[in-house]
């Protein structure tokens, strides 16, 4: 009679703490996978930020107005002035390749450029995408325009970082958030 009063409670031992570790196991597997739908709806918000402030829709266009060759150019230019409409600066476009070479180049000025390992024609294949060789054996790519989350995925995959140009001044970083955690820590 002792023994079994001895196995039962050594039994509802066992069961209560096989319910605590089954328990203990499940909470952390549901906070995890919380943890990760949390992550991956971030990630979706920056993604469609990222795209709105992007793929905004070109400045509407000034209003033209046409010169007859019997008004004078001041007359023609009344309505303009009369409509509060100042003339914005002409923006010539640039080349990929320049744009890609002011980018180098502010590597270079930084003392972080090695070498032009030339285009990148695997996932562009207009070749305007440019690889190179940066400083502590780390590679970049070089996008003269924005690309899709595919591109852009790709190239994370391949390269230590990604300089994606967005206007003549800017130009962004992207690097994987280990790289970024691990070089805070080579200080």
């Amino acid at each position: 009679m002792k023994n079994s009063a001895y196995y039962g409670t050594l039994v509802a031992t066992i069961s209560v703490f096989v319910i605590f570790i089954v328990g203990t196991i499940t909470w952390i597997i549901r906070k995890i996978r919380e943890r990760k739908a949390e992550e991956k709806r971030a990630l979706e918000e920056f993604m469609m930020e990222m795209e709105e402030e992007f793929s905004s829709s070109p400045p509407p266009a000034a209003e033209i107005i046409p010169l007859t060759p019997h008004a004078p150019v001041s007359e023609a230019l009344q309505p303009l002035q009369a409509s509060a409409v100042s003339p914005s600066p002409t923006v010539v476009p640039q080349s990929p390749r320049t744009s890609v070479e002011k980018v180098i180049s502010r590597l270079r000025d930084a003392g972080l450029f090695i070498s032009d390992e030339g285009s990148y024609k695997i996932l562009d294949p207009s070749g305007t995408s440019v690889m190179v060789r940066l400083a502590k054996n780390k590679t970049a790519l070089i996008v003269p325009r924005f690309e899709s989350e595919y591109f852009i995925h790709q190239a994370m995959r391949r390269f230590d970082y990604v300089f994606i140009i967005i206007s003549e001044e800017r130009t962004i970083v992207l690097n994987k958030i280990e790289d970024y955690l691990s070089s805070r820590w080579e200080l």
